[in-house]
């Protein structure tokens, strides 16, 4: 009977895999530091791809200089221009419950003529 217990005992002890909640389903850039997470990609995203603009979801505090300096050195091209928006929480109500949709902040770069990145093999 003491085997029984001792079992229960050390799979509890068992550390299991948390998995972290995020926005989309896409995967998270290998090589990044933590300040670009990964790709937006939503029908407008992908509108303005055309113009040379992608889109991506980045830390709350990080600037508009470290974005571009991160981007470059993962992606190895040289960017023109780096516009931000900051994303506040929304409430929301789902089966009767209150609940709130997380914040988030995106950026929207510019690449120069001639590059390109391609986000959907992320």
């Amino acid at each position: 009977m003491t085997a029984l217990f001792k079992k229960k005992e050390e799979e509890k002890n068992v550390a299991q895999p948390v998995e972290e909640k995020g926005l989309g389903t896409h995967t998270d850039i290998p090589q990044s530091s933590g300040i670009v997470k990964n790709p937006h990609i939503t029908e407008r995203a992908l509108r303005i791809g055309q113009y040379n603009q992608y889109v991506f979801l980045v830390d709350q505090k990080a600037s508009k200089p470290e974005i571009k300096k991160e981007l470059e050195k993962i992606y190895g091209v040289q960017i023109k221009n780096v516009r931000t928006t900051a994303q506040p929480t929304k409430t929301i109500f789902w089966r009767g419950k209150k609940g709130s949709r997380p914040r988030f902040k995106k950026a929207i770069i510019t690449l120069e003529k001639g590059q390109s990145i391609d986000v959907m093999q992320q």
